[in-house]
């Protein structure tokens, strides 16, 4: 880890030794940062502030558990409208596709758990 890998860690509150959840990482994301000329702080706002906590998400509507996906789903339903609002600001679309199908999968739980 490099000077520069430590301070745009601490830009966000966050360092290497201290552990985050996916919750705590994905209240630490800034869509305003999307467009930030400085690649260390847009690689941990981009990717391990948003990008991490979807894969952790995408499990809980396949999981059919009912608790989990009541607790993750305004995570998920944020994270959607994250991207919905400020996603032309994202140059990756790795995050976008990613949130799209959040949405998709928790439409699917819901519908599933209604019927």
């Amino acid at each position: 880890m490099t000077p520069a890998h430590e301070k745009a860690l601490a830009g966000f509150g966050l360092s290497i030794p201290q552990p985050a959840t996916v919750f705590n990482l994905l209240a630490k994301f800034d869509p305003k940062r999307l467009t930030t000329t400085d690649r260390f702080m847009k690689a941990v706002n981009e990717k391990l502030l948003f990008g991490i906590p979807t894969v952790a998400f995408h499990k809980a509507p396949l999981s059919e558990d009912a608790v989990l996906i009541r607790e993750a789903a305004p995570h998920m339903r944020r994270m959607v409208r994250a991207m919905l609002e400020h996603g032309r600001r994202y140059d990756g679309g790795e995050n976008f596709n990613r949130a799209v199908i959040l949405g998709l999968q928790l439409l699917a739980a819901e519908a599933n758990r209604s019927s």
